[in-house]
């Protein structure tokens, strides 16, 4: 079961006037810088590990996962992508707000990254130190573009498929991280892995997204920008074979297999 932000009324009203204004635009999404922030964790993940196994297996080491109670440690980090090229990764330590948004990451990061991309239109969500009255003097001054956002919509965002991509290479390690530093070096080295032709297969299909929260009114949907990567990318980091949605006929063939095991 996926976890979302619930949606009110006027939310799926805004995404969905947002996404219809957005219909004509071609170029204009190369246009678009994507920026976000997210948490990776030491050991293992705030998410769900499923396995095949046996009632009776539950209690086998090999079917258990250890973890300590309370927030597991980890490394916050920053990123922004374009069409044709990507910011370095940012590492953000203890809380982020306004002022430290402002200073380790718009003006260390964003304005460089800008100056040389004419035309751009730099996308940040709605979280408290990005919307502050400071940060949107500062934007202003610098002359930076905003593309409105509308809350609660990490659905309309290539990045977020861009993070799975990064946690995957880090499940792909053959032990797990001990120390917070080794997460921060090894996130490192999954960005700088990650091909610039996969971001842009993300941004090619940007408009199915669109069109598929249109067609939902506004209300949540599944990530669909994952459906056009190219198979020979995805072999090449033996990523998406175990993902079902990775390609159309793949997808038809795992619903058709899971009938069978539910119904024989």
């Amino acid at each position: 079961m996926s976890t979302r932000q619930p949606l009110a009324m006027q939310h799926r009203e805004r995404r969905r006037v947002w996404c219809a204004d957005r219909q004509s635009w071609i170029q204009e999404r190369h246009n678009v810088v994507f920026s976000d922030e997210s948490r990776f964790c030491v050991q293992y993940s705030d998410g769900y590990i499923r396995v095949w196994r046996f009632r009776r297996d539950r209690t086998l080491p090999s079917c258990i996962r250890y973890r300590h109670t309370g927030t597991a440690p980890g490394r916050i980090v920053w990123v922004a992508i374009g069409y044709k090229i990507r910011a370095s990764l940012v590492r953000i330590d203890g809380n982020l707000n306004a002022d430290r948004y402002i200073y380790d990451i718009l003006r260390s990061v964003v304005v460089p990254y800008l100056q040389g991309l004419p035309n751009t239109i730099f996308q940040q969500d709605n979280a408290k130190p990005h919307v502050a009255r400071r940060v949107r003097s500062f934007l202003d001054t610098q002359g930076i573009r905003l593309l409105p956002w509308p809350a609660r919509s990490p659905d309309l965002s290539p990045i977020e498929n861009i993070w799975s991509w990064v946690a995957e290479i880090l499940a792909r390690h053959p032990s797990p991280a001990n120390r917070v530093v080794e997460v921060w070096h090894r996130l490192k080295a999954a960005w700088n892995e990650l091909p610039v032709s996969v971001i842009q297969d993300q941004f090619d299909s940007i408009s199915k997204q669109e069109r598929a929260v249109s067609a939902a009114k506004g209300g949540n949907c599944f990530y669909l920008f994952c459906t056009d990567l190219n198979p020979q990318t995805a072999y090449k980091f033996n990523h998406l074979i175990f993902m079902p949605y990775c390609s159309r006929r793949i997808n038809i063939f795992f619903v058709f297999a899971s009938f069978i095991v539910l119904h024989f």
